[in-house]
């Protein structure tokens, strides 16, 4: 497993965020305070927006490749690739009615899967 290591961009930055900076930026905005902040405020939120996002899509893929390996025995590093390419591709035709009946065929399946195993016994 790869370790995380922290490069030397993280001390020049620390280097360049000096008390000077820090001063400068502080009196240019106090200057302009209102909308520096409501353009702070936004920026935030659509970053929040975006990494929640992010975060919900990278969950959903890997619950999805797990079980895509559960059923296959496909590794789920390659299920993982696959469903992604999959769901990009879907997504890229831009058509919700697309969309939305292959979504309708995945229940059913994923139904019709789960009583198949009720009725076989394997899941009580």
């Amino acid at each position: 497993m790869a370790r995380f290591r922290l490069g030397p961009g993280l001390l020049v930055s620390a280097a360049f965020i000096d008390p000077g900076t820090i001063v400068t930026a502080s009196t240019a905005g106090a200057g302009i305070a209102s909308p520096l902040l409501r353009g702070a405020v936004i920026l935030l939120m659509a970053v929040t927006i975006l990494l929640g996002n992010a975060a919900f899509q990278a969950g959903n893929l890997l619950g999805a490749s797990l079980g895509f390996n559960a059923l296959t025995g496909l590794h789920p590093r390659l299920a993982l690739v696959l469903l992604g390419l999959v769901a990009a591709g879907l997504l890229l035709t831009g058509r919700y009615r697309t969309i939305q009946n292959v979504l309708v065929a995945l229940v059913i399946a994923a139904l019709s899967v789960m009583q198949l195993a009720r009725i076989s016994g394997i899941v009580k």
